[in-house]
């Protein structure tokens, strides 16, 4: 062996182990790569499983809020109907009262009250009956029942009774 080659070996030993060294840490950068890949993968998977969480509440809460902004308007339409009829049904020149099937009275305007001489609340209290003159004077529970199926669902008019008898 020449003087060369016995030196130039020690630098080829020293060159193969840090070729060996490059590729060991290589293999554990691959190694330590795997697992962050691995790891990173767990979390992507968990931060879409949290979106597609989050996409279904945004939905619900579009639907909601669609669902609202449609139904606002319908809710403002009733609300004006009612007060229309509400200011119609007080301010009537007529005696209006409201009744059930059970010829309850629900509810009467002031102008009932007026033309028949009782209180709103003597009024809420009475029956249909009540309010009728003898001569055509229903039995209880029949009035209302028998005046829908003679006029169906139109309105009809009464003739009742002052509290005085007139």
């Amino acid at each position: 062996m020449s003087v060369n080659e016995q030196h130039t070996r020690p630098w080829e030993i020293v060159r193969q182990q840090f070729h060996i060294e490059e590729k060991q840490r290589a293999m554990r950068d691959i190694d330590k790569s795997k697992e962050q890949l691995v790891s990173e993968l767990a979390e992507l998977r968990q931060r879409i499983a949290r979106l597609d969480v989050s996409e279904s509440e945004r939905r619900q809460k579009e639907e909601i809020v669609i669902d609202f902004t449609r139904r606002k308007p319908a809710e403002e339409q009733l609300q004006a109907s009612e007060e229309r009829y509400r200011a119609l049904f007080k301010q009537a020149n007529d005696a209006i009262y409201l009744t059930n099937q059970n010829d309850e009275i629900i509810d009467v305007n002031d102008r009932a009250c007026k033309l028949l001489g009782y209180t709103r609340e003597e009024l809420l209290m009475m029956k249909v009956p009540d309010l009728q003159a003898p001569e055509v004077r229903g039995k209880e529970g029949t009035v209302i029942h028998n005046e829908l199926a003679q006029h169906g669902g139109a309105p009809f008019e009464t003739i009742d009774l002052h509290r005085d008898g007139r």
